[in-house]
Protein backbone atom coordinates (compact mmCIF):
# COMPACT_ATOMS: atom_id res chain seq x y z
CA UNK A 1 0.00 0.00 0.00
CA UNK A 2 1.15 3.54 -0.76
CA UNK A 3 0.27 5.98 2.03
CA UNK A 4 0.52 9.77 1.77
CA UNK A 5 0.60 11.25 5.27
CA UNK A 6 0.19 15.03 5.48
CA UNK A 7 1.38 16.38 8.83
CA UNK A 8 2.76 19.92 8.91
CA UNK A 9 4.77 19.53 12.11
CA UNK A 10 5.94 15.94 11.58
CA UNK A 11 9.40 15.21 12.91
CA UNK A 12 11.50 12.14 13.66
CA UNK A 13 13.77 10.65 16.30
CA UNK A 14 16.60 12.81 14.99
CA UNK A 15 14.64 16.02 14.36
CA UNK A 16 12.34 15.81 17.38
CA UNK A 17 8.57 16.12 17.77
CA UNK A 18 6.08 15.32 16.42
CA UNK A 19 6.96 11.63 16.47
CA UNK A 20 3.68 9.88 15.62
CA UNK A 21 3.81 10.18 11.78
CA UNK A 22 7.40 8.92 11.71
CA UNK A 23 6.74 6.04 14.12
CA UNK A 24 3.74 4.86 12.11
CA UNK A 25 5.55 5.20 8.76
CA UNK A 26 8.56 3.30 10.08
CA UNK A 27 6.35 0.37 11.10
CA UNK A 28 4.48 0.42 7.78
CA UNK A 29 7.81 0.38 5.94
CA UNK A 30 8.82 -2.73 7.86
CA UNK A 31 5.57 -4.35 6.69
CA UNK A 32 6.34 -3.58 3.05
CA UNK A 33 4.21 -0.45 2.63
CA UNK A 34 5.55 2.81 1.24
CA UNK A 35 4.79 6.08 3.03
CA UNK A 36 5.55 9.66 2.06
CA UNK A 37 5.28 12.21 4.88
CA UNK A 38 4.57 15.76 3.70
CA UNK A 39 5.60 18.34 6.31
CA UNK A 40 6.75 21.95 6.64
CA UNK A 41 10.47 22.69 6.67
CA UNK A 42 10.22 24.69 9.93
CA UNK A 43 8.42 23.70 13.13
CA UNK A 44 8.83 25.13 16.63
CA UNK A 45 8.32 21.62 18.02
CA UNK A 46 11.47 20.15 16.54
CA UNK A 47 14.88 20.16 18.20
CA UNK A 48 16.44 20.44 14.77
CA UNK A 49 14.83 21.57 11.52
CA UNK A 50 16.20 20.16 8.26
CA UNK A 51 18.96 22.06 6.51
CA UNK A 52 19.91 22.10 2.85
CA UNK A 53 17.48 22.70 0.03
CA UNK A 54 14.19 23.86 1.49
CA UNK A 55 11.26 22.02 0.04
CA UNK A 56 13.33 18.97 -0.83
CA UNK A 57 13.26 15.31 0.11
CA UNK A 58 15.00 13.67 3.05
CA UNK A 59 15.05 10.15 4.39
CA UNK A 60 15.50 8.85 7.94
CA UNK A 61 15.59 5.14 8.80
CA UNK A 62 14.09 4.53 5.36
CA UNK A 63 11.11 6.85 5.93
CA UNK A 64 10.75 9.43 3.15
CA UNK A 65 9.84 13.07 3.90
CA UNK A 66 8.88 15.84 1.49
CA UNK A 67 9.63 19.09 3.30
CA UNK A 68 7.66 22.05 1.93
CA UNK A 69 9.36 25.43 2.45
CA UNK A 70 7.88 27.33 5.40
CA UNK A 71 9.21 30.39 7.26
CA UNK A 72 10.66 30.39 10.77
CA UNK A 73 8.62 31.88 13.63
CA UNK A 74 8.47 32.20 17.40
CA UNK A 75 5.43 31.80 19.63
CA UNK A 76 1.80 31.53 18.57
CA UNK A 77 1.31 34.91 16.90
CA UNK A 78 1.31 36.24 13.36
CA UNK A 79 4.53 34.40 12.48
CA UNK A 80 2.97 31.02 13.14
CA UNK A 81 -0.14 31.97 11.16
CA UNK A 82 2.09 32.87 8.21
CA UNK A 83 3.88 29.55 8.58
CA UNK A 84 0.56 27.66 8.37
CA UNK A 85 -0.59 29.77 5.43
CA UNK A 86 2.65 29.14 3.53
CA UNK A 87 2.44 25.40 4.16
CA UNK A 88 -1.13 25.26 2.86
CA UNK A 89 -0.19 27.29 -0.22
CA UNK A 90 2.84 25.10 -0.98
CA UNK A 91 0.75 21.97 -0.46
CA UNK A 92 -2.06 23.17 -2.73
CA UNK A 93 0.48 23.92 -5.49
CA UNK A 94 1.70 20.32 -5.40
CA UNK A 95 -1.59 18.43 -5.26
CA UNK A 96 -1.40 17.30 -8.87
CA UNK A 97 2.27 16.30 -8.63
CA UNK A 98 1.73 14.32 -5.43
CA UNK A 99 -1.31 12.55 -6.89
CA UNK A 100 0.49 11.70 -10.11
CA UNK A 101 4.03 10.91 -8.95
CA UNK A 102 3.27 9.15 -5.65
CA UNK A 103 -0.16 7.78 -6.65
CA UNK A 104 -1.29 7.00 -3.09
CA UNK A 105 -3.83 4.34 -2.13
CA UNK A 106 -4.63 6.29 1.05
CA UNK A 107 -4.26 9.96 1.99
CA UNK A 108 -4.12 10.85 5.71
CA UNK A 109 -4.66 14.48 6.78
CA UNK A 110 -2.96 14.57 10.18
CA UNK A 111 -1.76 18.12 10.85
CA UNK A 112 -2.71 19.54 14.24
CA UNK A 113 -5.09 21.93 12.46
CA UNK A 114 -7.84 20.81 10.02
CA UNK A 115 -6.86 23.16 7.19
CA UNK A 116 -4.81 20.58 5.29
CA UNK A 117 -7.97 18.61 4.55
CA UNK A 118 -8.96 20.55 1.42
CA UNK A 119 -5.65 19.75 -0.29
CA UNK A 120 -5.75 16.17 0.95
CA UNK A 121 -9.22 15.75 -0.50
CA UNK A 122 -8.03 17.07 -3.86
CA UNK A 123 -5.07 14.66 -3.92
CA UNK A 124 -7.35 11.75 -2.98
CA UNK A 125 -9.82 12.60 -5.73
CA UNK A 126 -7.13 12.85 -8.38
CA UNK A 127 -5.51 9.56 -7.37
CA UNK A 128 -8.66 7.63 -6.42
CA UNK A 129 -7.32 7.17 -2.89
CA UNK A 130 -9.18 6.64 0.36
CA UNK A 131 -9.24 9.83 2.43
CA UNK A 132 -8.65 9.84 6.21
CA UNK A 133 -9.00 12.74 8.64
CA UNK A 134 -6.90 12.21 11.77
CA UNK A 135 -8.05 14.21 14.79
CA UNK A 136 -5.44 15.15 17.40
CA UNK A 137 -7.28 17.83 19.38
CA UNK A 138 -10.91 18.85 19.27
CA UNK A 139 -10.84 22.25 17.62
CA UNK A 140 -11.98 24.93 18.12
CA UNK A 141 -13.03 23.70 21.58
CA UNK A 142 -9.41 23.34 22.71
CA UNK A 143 -8.57 26.92 21.74
CA UNK A 144 -11.71 28.26 23.35
CA UNK A 145 -11.16 26.51 26.69
CA UNK A 146 -7.37 26.80 26.87
CA UNK A 147 -6.95 30.31 25.49
CA UNK A 148 -10.33 31.95 26.09
CA UNK A 149 -11.43 32.52 22.48
CA UNK A 150 -15.09 33.26 21.91
CA UNK A 151 -17.06 30.80 19.82
CA UNK A 152 -18.13 33.81 17.71
CA UNK A 153 -14.54 34.70 16.83
CA UNK A 154 -14.09 34.50 13.02
CA UNK A 155 -11.11 32.14 13.35
CA UNK A 156 -13.06 29.80 15.63
CA UNK A 157 -15.93 29.70 13.13
CA UNK A 158 -13.50 29.02 10.30
CA UNK A 159 -11.87 26.17 12.22
CA UNK A 160 -15.27 24.76 13.17
CA UNK A 161 -16.42 24.68 9.54
CA UNK A 162 -13.15 23.10 8.40
CA UNK A 163 -13.31 20.40 11.08
CA UNK A 164 -17.00 19.63 10.42
CA UNK A 165 -16.30 19.35 6.69
CA UNK A 166 -13.44 16.94 7.37
CA UNK A 167 -15.63 14.72 9.56
CA UNK A 168 -18.37 14.59 6.96
CA UNK A 169 -16.37 14.34 3.72
CA UNK A 170 -13.60 11.90 4.67
CA UNK A 171 -13.90 8.18 4.00
CA UNK A 172 -12.81 7.51 7.55
CA UNK A 173 -11.82 9.30 10.76
CA UNK A 174 -8.99 8.28 13.08
CA UNK A 175 -9.13 9.82 16.54
CA UNK A 176 -6.45 9.91 19.20
CA UNK A 177 -9.23 10.54 21.74
CA UNK A 178 -11.46 7.63 22.85
CA UNK A 179 -14.36 9.98 23.65
CA UNK A 180 -14.71 11.39 20.13
CA UNK A 181 -17.87 9.35 19.35
CA UNK A 182 -19.64 11.16 22.20
CA UNK A 183 -18.47 14.54 20.88
CA UNK A 184 -19.71 13.73 17.37
CA UNK A 185 -23.03 12.49 18.72
CA UNK A 186 -23.49 15.75 20.63
CA UNK A 187 -22.92 17.66 17.37
CA UNK A 188 -25.08 15.39 15.25
CA UNK A 189 -22.15 14.33 13.03
CA UNK A 190 -21.98 10.75 11.73
CA UNK A 191 -18.69 9.88 9.98
CA UNK A 192 -18.65 7.01 7.49
CA UNK A 193 -16.10 5.06 9.54
CA UNK A 194 -14.36 5.84 12.82
CA UNK A 195 -11.44 4.25 14.67
CA UNK A 196 -9.66 5.32 17.87
CA UNK A 197 -5.89 4.84 17.57
CA UNK A 198 -4.05 6.70 20.37
CA UNK A 199 -0.45 7.80 20.61
CA UNK A 200 2.17 5.36 21.83
CA UNK A 201 5.56 5.28 23.50
CA UNK A 202 8.30 6.80 21.34
CA UNK A 203 11.36 5.07 22.76
CA UNK A 204 13.55 4.09 19.78
CA UNK A 205 14.51 0.48 19.25
CA UNK A 206 17.99 -0.78 20.02
CA UNK A 207 20.53 0.32 22.57
CA UNK A 208 19.66 3.28 24.77
CA UNK A 209 22.07 5.50 26.66
CA UNK A 210 21.12 8.29 29.03
CA UNK A 211 22.48 11.81 28.92
CA UNK A 212 25.41 11.24 31.25
CA UNK A 213 25.41 14.61 32.99
CA UNK A 214 21.64 14.64 33.53
CA UNK A 215 21.68 11.08 34.86
CA UNK A 216 24.49 11.98 37.27
CA UNK A 217 22.48 14.93 38.59
CA UNK A 218 19.37 12.76 38.93
CA UNK A 219 21.32 10.23 41.01
CA UNK A 220 22.74 13.02 43.16
CA UNK A 221 19.27 14.45 43.80
CA UNK A 222 17.93 11.03 44.73
CA UNK A 223 20.83 10.41 47.08
CA UNK A 224 20.41 13.81 48.74
CA UNK A 225 16.64 13.64 49.26
CA UNK A 226 16.01 9.89 49.33
CA UNK A 227 13.34 9.87 46.61
CA UNK A 228 12.82 11.45 43.22
CA UNK A 229 9.67 12.54 41.32
CA UNK A 230 10.16 13.33 37.61
CA UNK A 231 8.21 15.25 34.98
CA UNK A 232 9.26 15.11 31.31
CA UNK A 233 7.32 17.08 28.72
CA UNK A 234 6.42 20.51 27.44
CA UNK A 235 6.30 23.57 29.68
CA UNK A 236 2.91 24.65 28.38
CA UNK A 237 -0.28 25.81 30.02
CA UNK A 238 -2.13 22.71 28.84
CA UNK A 239 0.29 20.57 30.89
CA UNK A 240 -0.27 22.60 34.08
CA UNK A 241 3.44 22.41 34.95
CA UNK A 242 3.09 25.24 37.44
CA UNK A 243 1.38 22.81 39.82
CA UNK A 244 4.61 20.82 40.06
CA UNK A 245 6.28 23.73 41.87
CA UNK A 246 3.34 23.84 44.31
CA UNK A 247 3.64 20.10 44.92
CA UNK A 248 7.39 20.39 45.51
CA UNK A 249 6.80 23.08 48.14
CA UNK A 250 4.38 20.75 49.95
CA UNK A 251 6.97 17.94 50.00
CA UNK A 252 10.31 19.66 50.80
CA UNK A 253 12.00 16.35 51.68
CA UNK A 254 11.37 14.88 48.23
CA UNK A 255 13.39 15.78 45.15
CA UNK A 256 11.58 16.85 41.97
CA UNK A 257 13.03 17.12 38.45
CA UNK A 258 11.35 18.57 35.35
CA UNK A 259 12.75 18.11 31.83
CA UNK A 260 11.58 20.00 28.77
CA UNK A 261 11.12 23.35 27.08
CA UNK A 262 8.22 25.74 26.55
CA UNK A 263 6.83 29.20 27.14
CA UNK A 264 5.99 28.49 30.79
CA UNK A 265 9.47 27.31 31.79
CA UNK A 266 10.68 30.71 32.98
CA UNK A 267 7.63 31.11 35.22
CA UNK A 268 8.11 27.64 36.70
CA UNK A 269 11.80 28.36 37.31
CA UNK A 270 10.92 31.58 39.14
CA UNK A 271 8.46 29.74 41.41
CA UNK A 272 10.56 26.60 41.93
CA UNK A 273 11.64 25.74 45.49
CA UNK A 274 15.09 24.36 46.24
CA UNK A 275 13.99 20.72 45.84
CA UNK A 276 12.68 21.24 42.26
CA UNK A 277 15.37 21.28 39.56
CA UNK A 278 14.76 22.07 35.90
CA UNK A 279 16.58 20.36 33.03
CA UNK A 280 16.81 20.69 29.27
CA UNK A 281 14.98 18.13 27.10
CA UNK A 282 16.86 15.05 25.90
CA UNK A 283 16.62 12.91 22.79
CA UNK A 284 14.17 9.98 22.89
CA UNK A 285 17.03 7.48 23.09
CA UNK A 286 18.26 9.11 26.30
CA UNK A 287 14.87 9.49 28.00
CA UNK A 288 14.11 5.98 29.23
CA UNK A 289 17.08 5.59 31.64
CA UNK A 290 16.26 9.00 33.16
CA UNK A 291 12.60 8.11 33.73
CA UNK A 292 13.64 4.80 35.26
CA UNK A 293 15.82 6.63 37.78
CA UNK A 294 12.64 8.13 39.28
CA UNK A 295 10.61 6.58 42.08
CA UNK A 296 7.47 7.86 40.41
CA UNK A 297 6.45 10.09 37.52
CA UNK A 298 4.05 13.06 37.53
CA UNK A 299 1.93 14.50 34.74
CA UNK A 300 -1.13 16.76 34.59
CA UNK A 301 -3.73 18.49 32.46
CA UNK A 302 -5.73 21.63 33.05
CA UNK A 303 -9.14 21.22 34.68
CA UNK A 304 -11.18 21.74 31.50
CA UNK A 305 -14.40 20.16 30.19
CA UNK A 306 -12.74 19.23 26.88
CA UNK A 307 -10.87 16.40 28.64
CA UNK A 308 -14.15 14.55 29.10
CA UNK A 309 -13.52 13.30 25.57
CA UNK A 310 -10.23 11.69 26.58
CA UNK A 311 -6.48 12.29 26.68
CA UNK A 312 -3.69 10.91 24.51
CA UNK A 313 -0.54 12.78 25.53
CA UNK A 314 2.71 11.47 24.03
CA UNK A 315 4.57 11.50 27.32
CA UNK A 316 1.83 9.52 29.06
CA UNK A 317 2.85 6.44 27.08
CA UNK A 318 6.56 7.10 27.52
CA UNK A 319 5.92 7.18 31.27
CA UNK A 320 4.12 3.86 31.10
CA UNK A 321 6.88 2.35 28.98
CA UNK A 322 9.44 3.28 31.66
CA UNK A 323 7.79 0.91 34.11
CA UNK A 324 7.38 3.47 36.88
CA UNK A 325 4.12 4.32 38.70
CA UNK A 326 2.44 7.56 37.63
CA UNK A 327 0.50 10.26 39.45
CA UNK A 328 -1.84 11.79 36.86
CA UNK A 329 -3.76 14.99 37.65
CA UNK A 330 -6.69 15.11 35.23
CA UNK A 331 -10.50 15.33 35.13
CA UNK A 332 -10.47 12.42 32.65
CA UNK A 333 -11.17 9.39 34.82
CA UNK A 334 -11.03 6.89 31.92
CA UNK A 335 -7.37 7.30 31.00
CA UNK A 336 -4.58 4.79 30.29
CA UNK A 337 -3.13 5.12 33.80
CA UNK A 338 -6.43 4.21 35.44
CA UNK A 339 -7.30 1.55 32.88
CA UNK A 340 -3.95 -0.22 33.26
CA UNK A 341 -3.71 0.28 37.03
CA UNK A 342 -0.17 1.63 36.78
CA UNK A 343 -0.62 4.69 38.99
CA UNK A 344 -3.09 6.99 40.70
CA UNK A 345 -5.42 9.48 39.01
CA UNK A 346 -6.40 12.53 41.06
CA UNK A 347 -8.58 15.58 40.34
CA UNK A 348 -6.56 18.50 38.94
CA UNK A 349 -5.72 21.31 41.37
CA UNK A 350 -6.64 19.14 44.37
CA UNK A 351 -3.47 19.75 46.38
CA UNK A 352 -4.45 17.42 49.21
CA UNK A 353 -5.27 14.45 46.98
CA UNK A 354 -2.17 14.96 44.84
CA UNK A 355 0.12 15.12 47.84
CA UNK A 356 -1.58 12.06 49.31
CA UNK A 357 -1.11 10.13 46.05
CA UNK A 358 2.61 10.95 45.91
CA UNK A 359 3.12 10.05 49.57
CA UNK A 360 1.18 6.80 49.13
CA UNK A 361 3.38 5.68 46.24
CA UNK A 362 6.62 6.74 47.93
CA UNK A 363 5.67 4.75 51.03
CA UNK A 364 5.48 1.56 48.96
CA UNK A 365 8.54 -0.62 48.71
CA UNK A 366 10.57 -0.48 45.47
CA UNK A 367 9.24 -3.96 44.65
CA UNK A 368 5.63 -2.85 45.12
CA UNK A 369 6.18 0.20 42.93
CA UNK A 370 7.83 -2.08 40.39
CA UNK A 371 4.75 -4.30 40.21
CA UNK A 372 2.53 -1.27 39.60
CA UNK A 373 4.85 0.21 37.00
CA UNK A 374 5.19 -3.13 35.20
CA UNK A 375 1.47 -3.01 34.35
CA UNK A 376 2.08 0.12 32.31
CA UNK A 377 5.20 -1.29 30.66
CA UNK A 378 3.32 -4.39 29.54
CA UNK A 379 0.49 -2.28 28.13
CA UNK A 380 2.98 -0.26 26.07
CA UNK A 381 4.75 -3.41 24.90
CA UNK A 382 1.34 -4.60 23.69
CA UNK A 383 -1.56 -2.40 22.70
CA UNK A 384 0.17 0.99 23.18
CA UNK A 385 3.34 0.14 21.26
CA UNK A 386 3.72 1.49 17.73
CA UNK A 387 4.00 -1.99 16.14
CA UNK A 388 0.50 -2.77 17.46
CA UNK A 389 -0.87 0.72 16.72
CA UNK A 390 0.49 0.71 13.16
CA UNK A 391 -1.02 -2.71 12.55
CA UNK A 392 -4.44 -1.49 13.70
CA UNK A 393 -4.11 1.64 11.58
CA UNK A 394 -3.02 -0.42 8.55
CA UNK A 395 -6.08 -2.67 8.95
CA UNK A 396 -8.37 0.37 9.06
CA UNK A 397 -6.74 1.81 5.92
CA UNK A 398 -7.12 -1.50 4.12
CA UNK A 399 -10.86 -1.52 4.89
CA UNK A 400 -11.23 2.00 3.50
CA UNK A 401 -9.18 1.26 0.38
CA UNK A 402 -11.16 -1.92 -0.34
CA UNK A 403 -14.45 -0.08 0.14
CA UNK A 404 -13.25 2.70 -2.17
CA UNK A 405 -12.37 0.21 -4.90
CA UNK A 406 -15.65 -1.68 -4.56
CA UNK A 407 -17.68 1.55 -4.54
Amino acid sequence: MRILLISQYAGSMEMGMEYRPFCLAREWLRSGDRTLIVAGSFSHLRRMNPTGERGGFLREEGVLFRMLPTPAYCGNGVGRARNVGRFLWELSRRCGVLARDFSPDAVICASTHPFDFAAGRQIARQSGAALVFELHDIWPLSLMELHGFSGRHPLMRLIDRAESRAFEQSDGVVSLLPGLPRYLEERGIVPKRLSCIPNGATFPAGRRSADGETLRRFKALKKEYGSLVVYAGGFARANAVGRLAELARQLPRTAFAAMGEGVEKAAVAAAAPENLRLFDPVKPGALLPLLQEADLLWIATENLPLYRYGVSMNKLFDYMGAGRPVVFETPCLENPISICGCGITVPPSDKIETRRAVETLLQLSPAERGVMGERGRRAVAGRYGYPALAKRYRGFLEELVDAKREG
